[in-house]
């Protein structure tokens, strides 16, 4: 996603593309999805994707409040952390 950062969306398909705005409006400023932006995730996301992309924002954001209260996993900063899931889906760190 280096490409994102640097928004250099370019290579990104309109699904893509209308995936990435709406996480990105909903993660920054819900409010900023009005009616046009709206109209353009409706016409390349289907609803059930539409709820798996809110879904995905709001379960990987809780690390969010970890991070700014200091209490997420503790990391080696020289090495990578390695970032795998449970039986039940759910991501382990470390």
């Amino acid at each position: 996603m280096a490409a994102v950062a640097r928004n250099d969306l370019g290579g990104l398909d309109d699904r893509r593309r209308a995936a990435l705005a709406l996480a990105d409006s909903f993660v920054t400023d819900p409010g900023r999805i009005d009616g046009a932006l709206r109209e353009t995730i409706l016409l390349h996301l289907g609803p059930a994707e539409i709820v798996e992309v809110l879904f995905d924002v709001i379960a990987w954001s809780k690390q969010k409040v970890l991070v700014s209260l200091r209490i997420d996993a503790v990391v080696d900063p020289d090495a990578f952390t390695p970032l795998g899931f449970d039986a039940a889906g759910k991501p382990v760190v470390g």
